[in-house]
């Protein structure tokens, strides 16, 4: 072994034995005077600290008890979140259907108050007969045009 890898060996180890010692490092827990819990290696000086036990960060080893229950835990969390993402799905497109319909209404509401302004500004209103021929309507037909035109637009506009 030459000295140049003897030294990098040594360094490595020390390196390792700092990180066992930063691990092991003792935690204190301690109240300030606004109330609020505060954790730390050294605690402030004049505060009363309590030392916490830490506890290693470990993941569960699969075994055949904790299996079962992770399976079924995520089997039941996709089924949720298939649940969640339909229900979505028909929010919006129930609102898109909404929007839509009331677009139509609108729509609807707007050709027949047109029509109501036509009938109503027009001096002499006519019909077509069978031939294609122009047949005046009397004031009693204007007021009935009038009449079906009022309608159309309650029905369309309320």
């Amino acid at each position: 072994m030459t000295r140049k890898s003897g030294s990098n060996a040594l360094l490595c180890g020390l390196f390792c034995c700092g990180l066992i010692g930063a691990a092991t490092a003792q935690v204190f827990k301690w109240v300030d005077e606004k109330g609020v819990t505060h954790y730390g290696e050294r605690p402030p000086q004049g505060q009363k600290a309590q030392p916490v036990e830490a506890k290693p960060l470990t993941t569960p080893a699969p075994g055949p008890a904790s299996s079962p229950g992770k399976a079924q835990g995520s089997e039941n969390w996709q089924e949720q979140n298939l649940e969640f993402q339909r229900r979505r799905i028909q929010r919006e497109r129930q609102a898109e259907r909404d929007q839509q319909a009331a677009k139509d209404k609108q729509r609807r509401c707007n050709v027949a108050r047109d029509d109501l302004r036509r009938l109503e500004s027009a001096r002499r209103l006519y019909d077509l007969n069978d031939k294609g021929e122009r047949v005046y309507l009397d004031d009693t037909g204007h007021k009935a045009a009038l009449g079906r035109a009022h309608l159309r637009v309650d029905r369309s506009c309320s």
